[in-house]
Formats: C-alpha cells, sequence, structure tokens
C-alpha cells in the first residue's frame, strides 16, 4: 500500500514540476520560443524511438538495442540537419539543440528500460528526478536574473552526467533477428503525429499561440498521464509479454476517467473565480488562469487522451506481436487525416482540441478493428 501511495505522489509531483518548468521559462521572455521551437523538434526526433522497449533485451545486468546500422545512419543524418540549421541561425542554439537532444534521447533510453524491466517505481522515481532537477534550476535562474540558455544547457549537461552510469550498461546488438529498422522509426514518427505535428503545425502557422497552445496540451496531458497511471500496470503486461483478459476492468477504468472529466469541467467553469480570488500566489494564479480561459479546449484534449489510452493497449498489443508491419497503414492514414484537418480547421487552440478528439476516436475504430481482423485470421 505504501508503494502505490509513493508511486502516484511521485507521478503526480513529476507533472506539476514540469508545468511549473515550463510556466517559468515562459516568463523569460521571447528567448524561450527559441527554446519551444527547439523543444518541439527534438521531440519530434525522438518520438522515432517510440516503441523501443519492444527491440530491448538484458544480459548480466546490461542492457541490449536491438538496432539496424541503416536506422543508426538515418538518425545521425537527422540529428546532423538540425544541428547544422541551428548552427547557421545562432552558434549559441546549436548547443541547446545538441544538449537538448542528448538528454532528451538519453532519458527516453531509461524510460524505455525501465519499462521493458517492468520497473515501474524505480520509472516513477527516475522521472520526478529529472523534472524535480529542471524546476529547481530554472525557479533559482529566473530569481536571480541568471540567463535562460545558458541554464537551459546547464540543466541538459547535468542529466547527461548524472546518466553516465546507465549510459555504461548500453550496448547495441545488431543480431539480424527482429531489429528496429528504419521502418520502425518512421512508423512511430506516423504514429506519434497527432502529439507531435500540431506542435510543428502551430509554431509555424500561428506563432502568436505557439506559448499559450503548448503549456495548454502540457496542462491537458495531465489526463494522458492519468491514463498512464491508471492502465500502467496492463501496459506493462504487455510490454512483458501478458495478454490482458479481464476486459471489465478496462471499461470500469473508462467510465471512472470519463466521469472525472465531466466533473472537473463543471468545477472550473463553476467555482475556478473563487479559487483564483484566495490563490493569488506566483505560478499558481497563472496556471489556474491558463486552466480558466482554455477549460473547453482542455477537457476535450482530456477526451482524447482518455480514447487514446483504451487503442494504445490495442495498438501495444499488435505491435508486441506482429511489431510495425500491421499498424503502419494506420499510422499513415492517421497523420494524413490529422494533417488535413489541422490545414483546413485548425484556426484556433478550441478548434485543434476538436481536431485531436476526433483523430482519436477514428485511430481507435481503425485499430480495433485491425486487430479484430488479425484475431481472426
Amino acid at each position: 500500500m505504501l508503494d502505490k501511495i509513493t508511486f502516484y505522489c511521485l507521478s503526480i509531483s513529476s507533472f506539476l514540476f514540469n508545468i511549473l518548468f515550463l510556466i517559468i521559462c515562459d516568463k523569460f521572455g521571447n528567448i524561450f520560443l527559441e527554446y519551444l521551437q527547439i523543444l518541439v523538434y527534438t521531440n519530434f526526433f525522438i518520438c522515432c524511438f517510440g516503441s523501443l522497449q519492444f527491440y530491448i533485451h538484458t544480459k548480466k545486468n546490461l542492457i541490449y538495442l536491438k538496432l539496424e546500422d541503416k536506422f543508426l545512419i538515418f538518425l545521425i543524418i537527422l540529428f546532423f540537419i538540425g544541428f547544422v540549421y541551428y548552427l547557421y541561425k545562432d552558434l549559441i542554439l546549436s548547443i541547446v539543440f545538441l544538449t537538448t537532444s542528448i538528454s532528451s534521447l538519453v532519458v527516453h533510453l531509461e524510460i524505455c528500460s525501465q519499462t521493458f524491466l517492468n520497473k515501474l517505481h524505480k520509472n516513477s522515481a527516475y522521472i520526478f528526478f529529472i523534472s524535480l532537477i529542471k524546476f529547481l534550476i530554472i525557479f533559482f535562474s529566473f530569481f536571480n536574473n541568471l540567463d535562460f540558455i545558458y541554464s537551459i544547457i546547464f540543466i541538459n549537461i547535468l542529466i547527461i552526467i548524472l546518466s553516465i552510469n546507465f549510459l555504461k550498461r548500453i550496448n547495441l546488438s545488431m543480431t539480424k533477428k527482429k531489429l528496429f529498422n528504419i521502418l520502425s522509426g518512421v512508423n512511430n514518427i506516423f504514429g506519434t503525429a497527432t502529439t507531435t505535428l500540431d506542435k510543428v503545425y502551430v509554431i509555424h502557422i500561428l506563432p502568436t499561440l505557439s506559448v499559450t497552445y503548448y503549456l495548454v496540451f502540457k496542462i491537458a496531458s495531465i489526463y494522458q498521464f492519468l491514463t498512464e497511471l491508471v492502465y500502467r500496470k496492463e501496459r506493462f503486461e504487455i510490454t512483458s509479454g501478458k495478454y490482458i483478459k479481464n476486459k471489465k476492468v478496462l471499461f470500469f477504468k473508462f467510465i471512472y476517467l470519463f466521469t472525472a472529466i465531466i466533473i472537473f469541467n463543471m468545477t472550473v467553469k463553476i467555482f475556478f473565480n473563487f479559487f483564483q480570488s484566495y490563490m493569488n500566489l506566483f505560478l499558481i494564479y497563472d496556471l489556474l488562469e491558463i486552466i480558466r480561459k482554455n477549460i473547453d479546449a482542455i477537457s476535450f484534449f482530456f477526451l482524447g487522451f482518455l480514447i487514446n489510452a483504451l487503442s494504445g493497449l490495442s495498438y501495444d498489443q499488435i505491435y508486441k506481436k506482429y511489431l510495425y508491419k500491421e499498424l503502419f497503414n494506420i499510422n499513415i492514414i492517421m497523420s494524413f487525416i490529422f494533417v488535413v484537418l489541422l490545414v483546413f480547421f485548425g484556426l484556433n487552440i478550441f478548434y485543434i482540441s476538436l481536431i485531436f478528439f476526433f483523430s482519436q476516436i477514428i485511430e481507435l475504430l481503425l485499430i480495433n478493428f485491425k486487430g479484430k481482423s488479425l484475431n481472426a485470421k
């Protein structure tokens, strides 16, 4: 019982520290926009490794990543293009891109390895530790008028240094059986389109909304975070090769989360003005104001993440058995639909939240149809 309480406390604290980190970053002014763009592109780069936990094996406390050499070359070229682009813009920004990419990749690799090893509590403690470090350093930098860019570089380098022991355990496995290849990476890019391409779209098409949208999406991602907590046991079981038999538990969890969205939306609309008048505290007030102004958009993001949690379980079961081969076409179709909807209807934050919600419904239907067709064979 104590372990479960600790796990939930660490997980919720991690999310809050991440949100507060971004709110403080926004207070540094326009320079945050440059970092935000780097962050968006870096996340797009990292999503190539979205399903890496299915290509890991361990031996004698060492972690082996089953990667194809062509994929590594593709990855290096992709990274080099981004680095040269920012080097052409500004030397300091290129260093930010370099350190952000490496630190984000290191964090993602460690999370993937812990997921594969089914180390639920170690995973939550690690994410909490990283979130706390980022928040404390940026908080200290803001109140002491330190340079924002150098603070970000320091955070990235510190994360890399603290991860050296983990990196020493990493080995590459180039055996020909079930390698993570270029198609695996491309499939992941298409598969995460609904949570990456929207940021790219907003930064370039709706730049005045980019900071607000990113913060709204991050706040809304608490529901992605919450659904991961609620369904984490099932996700970890799938990753470790088990099959979920008790569908009633999934249904009751869905009803619970859906009801929570309705209650949250009504609570914000009825009581938030009262809360704000008594919570005029630094950062807390900013957080409440963002929620109040964008509650309907946040609620539709919530619904989208809830539906994504269900489709994600079916997606992982298919991926565990067939890898990317049976999901590639679905991801391409979803990316195309999402981009078309963004281009024609992505006029503001609320419309983009609706697009995200409807995209998740379509994806759920496609994945369930694919799952039933595979089971019928």
